[in-house]
């Protein structure tokens, strides 16, 4: 008897040496996946796929990686805030030699990169993060130095023992300590014991009285973080916002006529954007990163299947909480793969008041200019839009001798089309400033 038929599902994979982990956070090091399996037997070898997001471990014997595997069929385990995916590998072994790679010794002395640091990170800040793990002095570590190194801001925390530490760094790395920023990157230090002779606003002596100099206060600064995005509660390790999701995963563009900059310039209308970055095997994929949530959230439902150079935009929400920059990004902006704007320099004015929401407004075939001097014609400006796309009318606006405009083009896609390209471009010896507008002509 001939009739449809549901498919059959693959057999599941036989057992073997090497487990297969997938949905891995782009943060993740070796050293986190050797603490994962350790308990289980005896690693060896581990094969990290950056840019596929897995990982395969290889074990000493089957058995141990059976229990492994099997330890986690029925509820998969987190790690960084992502839950992983673990089954057998097709492969029994692992061809690739790895013995180069050592891993980290535990010691009482964390180093602690700081990533993303959108907010003022202070002695006090760190103690309040990682005191709670201290037996010894109440809720405090022992010492913090903190310093810069190649750019990047840096701590060293010293704990009363190794264990201590170890319980700091299995919960707190890749957590952020505030909402969507400042991720921390824990690390065993091979230093082991700091000295510190005076303490000041970089370094500091919990253990004993010691001569201090004028300390920049934190309080200035406390309550804004706190209304952004809160700080972490007083139990340990638990870390406010980390779920929220803040990068969006943008796809379906022209990879030739739209890159970060293109991108940044569309975003940046609905939000604080800090990071845009192309996917290194997708250069049609783009990841784009805000301050918030909220303010994702509204970028999302603005720009998804918004038109731009003959495709329909596909805007969703990613589950990576922090886009991690190779800083590999060429010059020409053409070619860029990589937009930073971390110190958000580049925000447009309206994100830096407490009025945007007045200026917010959805993409339609109507655009604002501004910033050109207040002497330039509705004609210099047609010519100048005519270079991607040409304008129905352009009305001259100009307030208190600055130099605006309104332009309304055909459609909604020409008007995208400008946004993209000529956002921040020189137009008559100024960046051209691009945004939508609720004005109609």
């Amino acid at each position: 008897m001939h009739g449809s038929s549901s498919p059959v599902p693959s057999p599941p994979l036989p057992n073997s040496r090497v487990a297969h982990l997938r949905n891995l956070s782009p943060i993740i090091t070796r050293n986190n996946l050797f603490e994962l399996c350790s308990d289980f037997g005896h690693v060896s070898d581990i094969l990290l796929l950056h840019g596929k997001q897995q990982a395969l471990i290889e074990f000493a014997t089957e058995a141990e990686c059976v229990h492994f595997v099997k330890s986690f069929s029925g509820s998969a385990p987190h790690l960084q805030t992502e839950q992983i995916l673990v089954q057998f590998s097709r492969h029994n072994t692992l061809t690739t030699q790895n013995s180069s790679f050592t891993f980290e010794t535990p010691s009482a002395v964390l180093l602690v990169s700081i990533i993303n640091p959108l907010y003022q990170i202070t002695l006090d800040s760190l103690n309040s993060v990682f005191g709670p793990f201290e037996p010894t002095l109440g809720g405090s570590v022992l010492k913090i130095v903190m310093f810069s190194k190649s750019g990047r801001l840096q701590a060293l925390i010293q704990f009363s023992s190794a264990s201590a530490a170890i319980e700091a760094k299995r919960a707190l790395n890749g957590k952020n300590v505030y909402a969507q920023s400042c991720t921390l990157h824990i690390q065993f230090s091979s230093v082991t014991e700091l000295h510190i002779t005076e303490n000041s606003d970089k370094a500091h002596d919990f253990t004993e009285p010691r001569p201090t100099r004028v300390r920049s206060s934190s309080k200035a600064v406390l309550p804004s973080m706190m209304n952004f995005g809160g700080w972490m509660t007083h139990e340990p390790g638990h870390l406010v916002g980390g779920d929220e999701k803040v990068v969006l995963i943008v796809s379906d563009f022209d990879k030739e006529r739209v890159n970060p900059s293109g991108l940044f310039n569309l975003f940046s209308n609905f939000g604080r954007v800090v990071k845009v970055k192309l996917l290194h095997n997708k250069p049609d994929t783009a990841l784009v990163q805000f301050v918030s949530a909220e303010e994702a959230a509204s970028a999302q439902k603005a720009l998804h299947s918004t038109p731009i150079f003959g495709l329909l935009l596909d805007v969703n929400f990613s589950n990576i909480q922090n886009i991690v920059l190779s800083g590999r990004g060429i010059e020409d902006d053409s070619i860029k793969h990589e937009l930073d704007n971390t110190d958000l320099s580049l925000t447009r004015s309206f994100w830096t008041s407490t009025t945007f929401s007045t200026h917010l407004a959805h993409p339609s075939e109507y655009l604002h200019l501004s910033n050109f001097p207040p002497t330039t014609t509705a004609e210099e400006i047609s010519v100048f839009l005519a270079s991607v796309a040409e304008a129905k009318r352009v009305s001259i606006q100009t307030r208190g001798g600055r130099g605006m405009a309104i332009a309304e083009f055909a459609s909604l896609e020409q008007a995208n089309n400008v946004m993209v390209t000529l956002h921040r471009m020189v137009f008559n010896g100024r960046p051209l400033v691009v945004s939508y507008t609720r004005s109609k002509l």
